[in-house]
């Protein structure tokens, strides 16, 4: 990423685990500010998806798939503005 000075890509391609960061912070932000309420069932968004009924194979897939996609969305955005 930082070879081609797109130190963003890593996001991108992290997607999954950029959700999971986010919502556990947005988790925690909410349960200070607001004197307990929760904005998920349990912190981090897998362990949300479980308390909702998902069984583990399906979280993993959808987390696996987020970050393929958001992988080939940030290959195709570093071939593309990398001039020849």
């Amino acid at each position: 990423a930082y070879c081609v000075n797109m130190p963003w890509i890593i996001a991108l391609s992290g997607i999954g685990f950029m959700a999971e960061a986010v919502t556990y912070a947005m988790h925690i932000f909410r349960y200070k500010t607001s004197g307990g309420k929760k904005l998920l069932k349990r912190a981090p968004l897998n362990l949300h998806l479980e308390e909702c009924g998902w069984k583990a194979n399906r979280i993993v897939t959808a987390f696996s798939a987020m970050n393929i996609t958001g992988s080939l969305i940030a290959i195709l955005l570093v071939l593309a503005g990398r001039p020849e």
